[in-house]
């Protein structure tokens, strides 16, 4: 396949993110599930001829990730987060040959509803989120998945210290990449942040 090019205009979200957590330990973790949601098979190439076969197995794959980070040092300390995200981006990728493009843009976008709460001993720092990204759209030759693009939303919350600071945070993204592989060794590979928008809530007495 020399050229592919795959353009999601117009992609919409309206979703509530939460997460709590109490008496654990810092940690993080990252789950894509590529193809849950959705997989479909390229057979053909459309030339002025008629189509051509594909002598390779090519396949889009729309699916979804969920990543969290806990940074909590004492088993006293606590937190929850959660707000309602409402969101409208384009995202899409270009593949030709031995060269990947990406793109996105966000459109309109609205936080709402957040609750935000955290607690622990006195110097004991807090910080959790809770982020997906969805839908999650990669373009898979032989195998491998050789371009994706994403929009992706955190939500969490942290309590500093010096001067005590409680807050609550939300952020949207739109992401792309590529990594290009030939025989196991990788010839290039560059990760994207398109576009961003963040926001956050504090309460008195934060710097």
């Amino acid at each position: 396949m020399k050229t592919f090019k795959s353009e999601n205009k117009g992609i919409t979200a309206d979703l509530k993110l939460s997460l709590s957590a109490a008496g654990t330990k810092s940690g993080s973790h990252s789950l894509k599930l590529p193809g849950v949601a959705l997989k479909i098979p390229i057979r053909f190439i459309p030339t002025p001829s008629g189509p051509v076969p594909l002598p390779i197995p090519v396949s889009i794959d729309i699916g979804i990730q969920f990543v969290t980070q806990l940074t909590m040092p004492d088993v006293n300390s606590s937190a929850t987060a959660s707000s309602n995200i409402v969101l409208s981006a384009d995202a899409g990728f270009e593949y030709k040959g031995s060269s990947v493009s990406t793109s996105g843009s966000i459109g309109n976008d609205k936080f709402s509803d957040g609750t935000f709460d955290s607690g622990a001993f006195i110097g004991s720092p807090v910080d959790i989120q809770f982020g997906v990204a969805f839908p999650r759209v990669g373009l898979n030759i032989a195998g491998q998945e050789v371009a994706y693009i994403h929009t992706g939303f955190t939500t969490g919350s942290s309590l500093q210290w010096g001067p005590v600071c409680k807050k609550g945070y939300v952020k949207m993204v739109v992401e792309g990449g590529y990594e290009l592989k030939v025989l196991g060794q990788t010839l290039a590979a560059q990760k994207e942040t398109f576009a961003e928008r963040n926001k956050e809530v504090k309460q008195d007495g934060c710097p």
